[in-house]
């Protein structure tokens, strides 16, 4: 790759690294101050479009400088866009369940870890201490960020109306093997 795309894809790296710090601050300054009932209305609009909006830009970068598509980033998309607008944002009184804090903090967590590690990793040598924090993140992360999603998609379906219910619980039925995937993709983003 030339130096200006790795200068890019550090810079890349770096600049949602911070926007992910300043997701996981914000709520967990908000969290104490207004408590579960307000938490969604100040940190529901900035988490989603960090979330979606990074993810696109991610996509985009892999297909200049891969010259092809990486469908698991294509499917983390889709699974961020199904969690944000059509779960959280089509019913937004789960939001205001312990569920969702605990979501945008594991997947700020998690995603801070990752933007972070991949920005050091372009430049310098990983320690191995670091590896291993990294690897505990991922696996205690991704357990709580998975649980936090399939209870948040479980109290939509009370909301939902049939049509879209039944597909909540497809989704539901296939998101244990599908988070699975993920997982192991993660783990191998950091050999």
């Amino acid at each position: 790759m030339k130096a200006i795309g790795v200068k890019y894809l550090h810079f890349f790296y770096a600049m949602s690294a911070i926007l992910w710090a300043c997701v996981v601050v914000r709520g967990l300054l908000l969290l104490p101050l207004v408590g579960l009932r307000f938490f969604p209305g100040g940190v529901a609009d900035f988490y989603l479009s960090i979330a979606i909006g990074n993810i696109v830009i991610e996509n985009i970068n892999h297909v200049i400088f891969c010259r092809k598509l990486n469908y698991i980033l294509v499917l983390e998309l889709i699974g961020r866009l199904f969690i944000g607008l059509g779960v959280i944002l089509n019913y937004p009184t789960i939001a205001k369940n312990a569920a969702f804090p605990t979501l945008v903090l594991s997947q700020g967590i998690i995603e801070l870890f990752r933007y972070s590690y991949t920005s050091y990793k372009l430049k310098f040598r990983i320690p191995k201490s670091f590896n291993y924090l990294y690897l505990a993140v991922i696996l205690v992360g991704y357990s709580v960020k998975t649980l936090s999603e399939m209870v948040l998609m479980f109290l939509s379906l009370g909301y939902a109306d049939d049509r879209f219910g039944t597909f909540i619980k497809i989704v539901l039925l296939v998101y244990i093997p599908s988070a699975y995937m993920f997982f192991k993709h993660s783990y191998a983003r950091r050999g």
